[in-house]
């Protein structure tokens, strides 16, 4: 869940995998078309990192690889992500043309396996 650093004119957060890492962000006046910003963040394991403003931006995740290991969110977000795909095939394949079923459905399959391999390679 996402909390304010002060008033959302001035502040921002900063998100890492999910987790928010609070931040000394340079303030400058609202008005003003660009701001600089300084901040200092440690991130310990492979994440994805963004920046996020309120009440409504939030810049595009860039990802930070530590030690050469994968991003990998809990296991419980590999196992939603298994559900959802299960899910949207149930729902999604009478819809697909008859002649690419088959291919549509080795994709599922592919992804479902990705996310069962993500699922158990989270520590938690």
């Amino acid at each position: 869940m996402s909390q304010r650093l002060g008033d959302a004119a001035g502040h921002g957060i900063i998100t890492i995998r999910s987790e928010e890492c609070k931040s000394r962000l340079a303030r400058r006046k609202p008005r003003r078309a660009a701001h600089d910003l300084a901040f200092s963040i440690d991130v310990p394991k492979s994440s994805w990192v963004a920046l996020r403003h309120f009440p409504q931006m939030h810049s595009n995740p860039v990802e930070v690889i530590v030690e050469g290991k994968p991003i990998r969110t809990s296991r419980q977000s590999a196992v939603w992500r298994l559900e959802v795909s299960e899910e949207l095939w149930r729902v999604r394949e009478a819809a697909i043309i008859p002649s690419e079923r088959h291919e549509a459905r080795k994709t599922f399959e592919w992804a479902k396996e990705r996310y069962r391999k993500i699922a158990q390679e989270c520590a938690d």
